[in-house]
């Protein structure tokens, strides 16, 4: 996402950011018990924090919810605390 957000063409830059949430969702619908998923579609939000109402929160969201599947792990804490602070 991060590479296209650069591109001077904001018609090629909606359509990526639509397809990588639209794929992010369509990931964790499949695999709700996965938390890699959640992690990474809280990344594909996070990316998109400047340019879409309301990224950060679903981000938060999706951080969240990838600890609470796997409390064990760092990663996850770490970023749920950074954007809680």
């Amino acid at each position: 996402v991060k590479k296209y957000l650069k591109e001077d063409n904001p018609i090629e830059v909606q359509r990526h950011t639509a397809k990588a949430l639209e794929y992010g969702i369509l990931a964790t619908d499949l695999e709700p018990n996965n938390p890699e998923i959640w992690f990474r579609r809280g990344n594909i939000y996070w990316e998109i924090k400047d340019v879409a109402q309301g990224a950060e929160e679903w981000s938060l969201k999706s951080y969240k919810k990838a600890l609470e599947l796997d409390p064990n792990n760092q990663l996850y804490r770490q970023k749920v605390e950074e954007l809680t602070q």
